[in-house]
Formats: C-alpha cells, structure tokens, sequence
C-alpha cells in the first residue's frame, strides 16, 4: 500500500523538517526529511530518507537492503571512507 501524499511542506523558512509518513507498516512509523536552504537568492529544498548510514571507518563499507527472509531488495551500495549516505527505506525493501 503506499504511503499517502504530504501536504503544506511549508518553505518559506530554512531548516530541516521531519515529517511521518501516513500508513504505518508493520507498527513501524516511516519518515521523511526535507530540508530548505537558501543559497544565492535560490531555495533549494532536498527531501530525502531519514536513515542516515556513516563509515567512520579506515575502509569502504558495502551496503544492501535485505527483507525480514535476508533475500536482498536493493543492489550492493558502497560507501567509502569517511562518508556517509541516506538510505531509501521503501515498501519494498523493509528493514
């Protein structure tokens, strides 16, 4: 089932917001970051998951996305060093 609209993500005012996405699965409540900036007179406004993965590590790190069985649902993403990536949380590929 998938997740239902947002409405009046407000921009008029910079900074990061998060918002609760609408149904839950599985008594788990999904979330949305969406962040405004401005930059030159232009508002940039990212929106982007709210699973944050770091490597704080002297070494690349490989991510995948597997479901509740361990079958993987996303392709292998590296991460290299020191870096970090939000990680897409979608219907399909549950935590």
């Amino acid at each position: 089932m998938p997740f239902e609209p947002l409405r009046s993500i407000p921009v008029d005012r910079e900074g990061e917001y998060v918002y609760i996405l609408r149904p839950r699965n599985d008594a788990v409540s999904d979330r949305l970051l969406v962040e405004v900036q401005q930059k030159e007179h232009i508002k940039i406004v990212t929106i982007q998951s709210t699973y944050l993965v770091q490597n704080r590590t002297l070494y690349p790190l490989e991510l995948v996305m597997v479901d509740f069985s361990g079958k993987p649902v996303s392709p292998l993403q590296q991460i290299c060093k020191p870096k970090s990536r939000h990680v897409t949380r979608t219907q399909d590929n549950l935590l």
